[in-house]
């Protein structure tokens, strides 16, 4: 696993704006008389909902951030 970068901070915002995260957390209702882990447990579900939208971005991160060499669509189907 290689170190976070500053860059890294800009993919998950990409990430987090194409799940469409912002609206879901504006627009979430949440019920009278939660606890602090339920309210925590409700946002990460929130969050979750999201991942569909933005699976090919979020797998793409993770490979980037966990591999140990950097590999790319042109190293795996050379054009030749």
């Amino acid at each position: 696993m290689r170190n976070i970068k500053s860059m890294d901070l800009i993919t998950i915002m990409s990430i987090l704006s194409k799940a469409n995260v912002k609206q879901k957390l504006v627009n979430l209702e949440v019920p009278e008389g939660v606890t602090e882990q339920q309210y925590g447990v409700l946002l990460v579900l929130t969050v979750l909902e999201g991942v569909p939208e933005a699976k090919g971005d979020i797998l793409a991160f993770l490979a980037d951030v966990y591999s140990p060499i950097r590999v790319t669509l042109a190293d795996v189907y050379p054009s030749g």
